[in-house]
């Protein structure tokens, strides 16, 4: 191979190269009967702020359900992400694919939490006291943070597939894991529990 040839090899490789900055975007041509596909697949976020308490209990949790895409929080009632409602006015019924979850702690207590997240295809509910069979499992990820005073902040994420840990592959055709883009929820979900543990002590006075 000439060195003339190997010049313009590399130069047309160069040529194909991103500039610093520009976002490349993909056009998607639909040559199906309809004019949408029969099956769309896309990623979509749903974000949520809020505290964590008990009453005097150390311990607190909450739960989401990514497989319910329709309501995803069910202490708030009509959380679809958005972009659902959009799709869901083209497409009737919906399954998802998988979850990742990345979550911000933030301690405000005088004493360290245990913060922990757990994936399960059974509800719990929120503030479920017996926190410790979600820190017995092995998909569970923990982290201690530390009081106020210091060290408070720690990030946990975690991912799962509906095909692997629901045990059931994605067939293109409706299942459990299936449900309507106008509400009900699917026969079976999986569940995000979050939540965290504290260590108080107890004193007393007469």
């Amino acid at each position: 191979m000439s060195k003339a040839s190997k010049g313009r090899r590399g130069q047309k490789r160069r040529s194909k190269q991103r500039a610093p900055g520009v976002e490349m975007v993909h056009l998607t041509i639909h040559r199906g009967p309809n004019y949408v596909p029969d099956r769309f697949r896309t990623t979509l976020r749903f974000q949520k702020t809020t505290v964590l308490i008990n009453g005097i209990s150390p311990f607190s949790s909450q739960v989401l359900i990514p497989t319910f895409a329709y309501d995803i929080d069910p202490l708030v009632g009509s959380t679809a992400m958005p972009g659902f409602t959009e799709l869901g006015t083209l497409y009737r019924k919906y399954r998802v694919h998988g979850s990742s979850l990345r979550v911000s702690f933030n301690n405000e207590e005088a004493f360290a939490n245990l913060c922990y997240i757990c994936p399960t295809n059974t509800s719990f509910g929120a503030n479920y006291a017996n926190y410790q069979y979600f820190l017995s499992n092995i998909r569970t990820k923990t982290k201690v943070a530390g009081a106020i005073s210091g060290a408070s902040r720690v990030d946990l994420s975690a991912s799962f597939t509906t095909a692997e840990f629901g045990g059931a592959s994605d067939l293109l055709i409706d299942d459990a894991y299936s449900g309507f883009c106008t509400g009900g929820s699917p026969t079976n979900n999986i569940y995000w529990n979050i939540g965290n543990e504290g260590v108080v002590a107890a004193v007393s006075a007469q």
